[in-house]
């Protein structure tokens, strides 16, 4: 949006990575500091863009450097993803989150929300709670490492939205127990209210690591880029020239099996959560207007900021955008 140039870009990023924040597991698995992780560098971002642009200068080496940041990170750092500015455009690869969860939780709750629809037109009524005898959920390494790493930083006797977040079981019992995984039902209010139940269905779930499952993961050889290769000889992608991110899958499969108490089972997979790339375009864009609308509803013209904020490419002056989704700066 600066315009900067070649060479005042390099200086930017220069100026951002010149300390770069490194996130900590109690921070990010547990207290309110784990928004901050995102938040913080994003704005150290915008403030290097604007003190390069103002001609400020940083390390043009500060991520290839033998002292560098690339060489920091682990043994065998991404180099390829700092390649083809202007060319090929991860953005092409978005995804959008349909409920608040980490990205390892959303295709368990997508299969258990296709489970609950099962059983409606089965028994001719919702799903509850009381019904569930058990659930199995098989899912990748990244899933299994997800709740390990966050089980340690849960509180006892209190039910926090970050745990729900960070657990397969607690977000599957807020989908039950609730209706709906969503800012409401993971309101400290409504976890308070609901925390036994939500627990018991928690206690209820197992959780398993699938090889074949964690084989799917991935989708970017779709896109024309190969990680084999390197992560298995340290072959590394010469640059990401030629990748088309339209055409990535975002893949982190889960099964789940539900039996019911009456001794009837039930069992659904989804690859790609519901919002992901590879989804169809025209399900994502709905269910980001239906997320939007739902949570927009203190706007005067909720359907008008969604419009306003998907033509945005085309706005000259973006402050009519922010009064419009900001009803105003109330």
């Amino acid at each position: 949006f600066l315009g900067l140039d070649a060479a005042r870009m390099g200086h930017a990023v220069g100026i951002a990575l010149a300390q770069p924040p490194y996130p900590l597991a109690p921070a990010f698995f547990g207290p309110d500091s784990k928004a901050l992780l995102a938040a913080g560098p994003l704005v150290d971002g915008m403030r290097a863009a604007s003190l390069a642009a103002a001609g400020l200068t940083g390390a043009d080496d500060v991520l290839g450097a033998p002292d560098g940041m690339l060489a920091r990170l682990g043994p065998k750092p991404f180099r390829f993803p700092f390649s083809a500015f202007g060319t090929s455009w991860v953005t092409d690869s978005l995804t959008y989150k349909m409920y608040p969860g980490c990205a390892y939780v959303d295709t368990g709750v997508d299969a258990m929300t296709e489970i609950r629809g099962m059983f409606a037109e089965k028994n001719g009524r919702a799903l509850m709670p009381e019904d569930v005898a058990s659930i199995r959920v098989e899912a990748t390494m990244f899933t299994c490492g997800m709740e390990a790493m966050g089980a340690p930083h849960r509180l006892r006797g209190r039910l926090r939205a970050i745990d729900v977040n960070f657990s397969v079981g607690l977000s599957l019992g807020v989908l039950l127990v609730c209706g709906a995984v969503d800012a409401e039902t993971l309101s400290p209010s409504s976890l308070a209210k609901n925390r036994a139940a939500i627990e018991r269905i928690d206690s209820l779930t197992s959780l398993e690591l699938d090889p074949a499952l964690t084989a799917e993961v991935g989708g970017l050889k779709e896109a024309g880029i190969d990680l084999g290769a390197y992560l298995a000889d340290g072959t590394e992608p010469a640059s990401l020239d030629g990748a088309d991110f339209g055409k990535f899958e975002m893949r982190f499969p889960s099964r789940v099996t539900l039996e019911t108490t009456s001794g009837a089972t039930f069992m659904s997979e989804v690859a790609i959560p519901v919002g992901g790339a590879g989804r169809p375009w025209a399900e994502t864009v709905g269910g980001v207007r239906r997320k939007f609308v739902q949570n927009a509803r203190h706007l005067d013209d909720s359907d008008d900021a969604f419009e306003r904020v998907m033509a945005i490419d085309e706005a000259n002056d973006v402050r009519d955008l922010v009064e419009s989704i900001t009803g105003g700066g109330t």
